[in-house]
């Protein structure tokens, strides 16, 4: 212990609270702190109190964001079989039809090389209809693809912030601190 000079007062002990009656469900599972003065150390009530209603306020937010990202998945892939099922559809007008391919085999199979140039001279080029119609499936299916994988790291997300928030820590101070 150090000495200190006469004239310096010696620091006066913290003075104790008088003791609670515990007569309410608050007070029993948060029992006052022991001391004045030692209402914001590290393992003082109100961090008690901000940890489990904390708590409390997230685990119904989350809840409600998992099933809404849960239901924007259903969506998403049920959209995007069916935006796969019309994209095998339109996509054979952007391929040669048979009667084209018919053509160019009977032409090679009667060794008719004027009919063979005109074959590949005519070869059918997609309409530009046939075009936009395929660039919007495609693009509808990439959206939808896109907004799954969004879903799927917000879901990631939400997981690893309901982990976090049910950790221990050191006190109930270290767990209020920011992500």
């Amino acid at each position: 212990m150090r000495n200190f000079p006469p004239h310096v007062p010696p620091k006066p002990e913290d003075p104790a609270l008088p003791p609670e009656i515990l007569d309410t469900e608050f007070q029993k599972k948060y029992p006052p702190d022991g001391q004045l003065g030692r209402e914001l150390q590290p393992n003082a009530r109100v961090w008690k109190v901000y940890r489990d209603e904390a708590i409390q306020h997230d685990d119904g937010m989350l809840q409600a964001w998992n099933n809404t990202i849960n239901i924007l998945l259903t969506f998403y892939g049920l959209f995007s079989a069916a935006g796969t099922a019309f994209v095998i559809e339109s996509y054979q007008f952007l391929q040669p039809g048979p009667a084209d391919m018919g053509s160019a085999l009977y032409a090679l199979a009667v060794n008719d090389t004027s009919a063979i140039r005109s074959c590949a001279a005519s070869s059918r080029q997609p309409s530009s209809t046939a075009l936009f119609i395929n660039g919007l499936w495609f693009t509808s299916l990439f959206l939808s693809l896109a907004a799954a994988f969004l879903c799927i790291l917000i879901k990631q997300w939400i997981d690893e912030y309901t982990t976090r928030t049910r950790a221990s820590s050191l006190n109930a101070s270290h767990w209020s601190r920011p992500l």
